[in-house]
């Protein structure tokens, strides 16, 4: 792995992963969750498949990291996190100009018809459910970047 970032490295970055260089021109997602095998399972499936992967452990540490200008052309996101869930950052995402546009693709336990018509609403390109199934994953991945081109 090689830390790409400025400022302090990998082991004093308080629980974030730097971007993984994997392949020059390969799209950027964004993992948030905040259980650490969960992000370590969907990271290693996509870097598998030629991904770049950046990773946080909550909404606030990814809104603070995206809003900040960090690549990503997807963002995977859990909707149940401590700081910030899932659904305030979809939401707060959406109401800025740099982020408005970006794809995401929402992880959970379970979606109710209720709950996925309020996050699709919001802009939610799709949802996996958890466990994750890599197939299903990298389905709904490659589904939701021909929108950010």
């Amino acid at each position: 792995m090689q830390w790409t970032g400025s400022g302090p490295t990998p082991a004093h970055t308080g629980g974030l992963t730097p971007v993984l260089e994997l392949r020059k021109g390969s799209p950027a997602i964004f993992v948030v969750d905040d259980d650490p095998v969960q992000r370590l399972l969907i990271s290693a499936t996509l870097q598998k498949h030629g991904f770049r992967v950046a990773q946080a452990a909550d909404g606030l540490a990814a809104l603070d990291r995206l809003t900040g200008g960090e690549e990503c052309a997807l963002l995977l996101t859990d909707l149940h996190m401590p700081h910030m869930d899932g659904d305030e950052l979809v939401r707060r995402l959406r109401a800025n100009a740099l982020t408005a546009s970006l794809p995401i693709v929402i992880l959970t336990g379970s979606v109710g018809a209720e709950h996925e018509s309020e996050l699709s609403h919001l802009g939610a390109q799709g949802f996996i459910l958890k466990p994750v199934d890599p197939s299903q994953l990298l389905a709904n991945v490659r589904a939701a970047l021909p929108r950010a081109s």
